[in-house]
């Protein structure tokens, strides 16, 4: 199932691996959209990882080290380069405050 969300919803990552991120705190699901645009829904995950997830200094190393093969996860959507190139033209808007 493929989410709808507004910017104040997503987090933005400077990564290398994750693009972006969004949490559902009622369901506990994390939603990781990769570089490749492929998104995983990982489920039941505690409302207090997510927050270590976001602070971490690197997130995708914080995703394979206590997230990745310790939660379920679904593979949901899968990004177009049409879709990621928006992405990434909105990722670069907010980096530099247009």
């Amino acid at each position: 199932m493929s989410i709808l969300l507004t910017e104040n919803e997503i987090n933005y990552f400077d990564s290398t691996n994750v693009l972006f991120s969004y949490y559902n705190e009622e369901k506990l699901e994390l939603y990781v959209c990769f570089q490749g645009g492929q998104t995983y829904k990982y489920q039941n995950l505690p409302n207090d990882l997510n927050d270590l997830f976001l602070k971490a200094s690197s997130q995708g190393k914080f995703l394979n080290e206590n997230i990745k093969n310790k939660f379920n996860f679904v593979k949901d959507k899968k990004y177009s380069k049409i879709e990621m190139d928006a992405v990434m033209s909105a990722v670069n808007k907010m980096k530099n405050g247009k």
